[in-house]
């Protein structure tokens, strides 16, 4: 596990070395211990440096998306070296709404601190955010990518280490109806389900299979964790029971 672990963050530095849009770091593991949660003012910050690589000025676009499961009361925020935008804004441009003379610019070269701030409005957890960076010419091409772990007071989170099977592990079909299949990988031991309430619902032994029976679930929405040998996180994912 952990000769994939080092060899994925080489990918991920090199890939961020020859990149235009350069993020340093590009995971953030932001996990919090021994905050004052009775303090309605927490605001707790992370930071990543983003650098223009290119020979000419840049006007970016960000996008936050906040991956669930999450606390629903927490409140998020990313300051850019526009503005600070509030927690039900998720992006930094969007003429739909009038955002159109707030890209996010920098010179050649130029290298900002961008922040991403995290309100836990009283209440211990985790989460996982991903922005995303392109440009206000090309918005669909995105350039880089920003994974923020969040993890608040809250040894036991569901979410609170890096993903390392995120890419390589396919959980399908979603709907589903009588099974899940997912893609093979010999780190999964577990597969264990929650409820959209966080609680353990089904837990199965998941060693060199990829087919689960879930024909006893009642139709609704829940969350595979695929776990290691010593119960570490390897992958996520969202399904609905039909």
């Amino acid at each position: 596990m952990k000769k994939i672990l080092y060899t994925l963050i080489f990918s991920f530095w090199t890939i961020s070395l020859f990149s235009q849009i350069q993020l340093d770091p590009q995971f953030i593991e932001s996990h919090f211990e021994n905050e004052d949660l009775s303090d309605e003012f927490l605001t707790l910050i992370s930071y990543v440096d983003v650098t223009n690589n290119f020979d000419e000025k840049v006007e970016l676009k960000w996008v936050r998306e906040i991956i669930e499961p999450c606390i629903s009361d927490w409140i998020f925020q990313c300051c850019d070296n526009v503005a600070c935008y509030p927690s039900n804004t998720n992006t930094n441009y969007d003429p739909s709404v009038g955002l159109t003379d707030t890209s996010y610019v920098l010179q050649p070269g130029e290298t900002h601190k961008f922040s991403f701030y995290t309100k836990p409005t009283f209440k211990a957890g985790c989460c996982t955010s991903k922005v995303y960076f392109s440009t206000i010419q090309d918005p669909d091409d995105i350039l880089a990518t920003l994974d923020v772990d969040i993890k608040v007071n809250d040894p036991e989170c569901l979410v609170s280490t890096k993903l390392v099977l995120q890419d390589e592990v396919r959980i399908f079909p979603n709907p589903v109806s009588n099974s899940v299949q997912i893609t093979g990988h010999p780190s999964i031991e577990k597969m264990k389900i929650y409820s959209v309430l966080g609680e353990l619902v089904k837990e199965l032994d998941a060693k060199g299979k990829t087919s689960f029976d879930v024909n006893d679930l009642i139709s609704g929405t829940y969350f595979i964790a695929l776990t290691g040998k010593e119960n570490e996180l390897l992958k996520t994912s969202r399904i609905t029971k039909q």
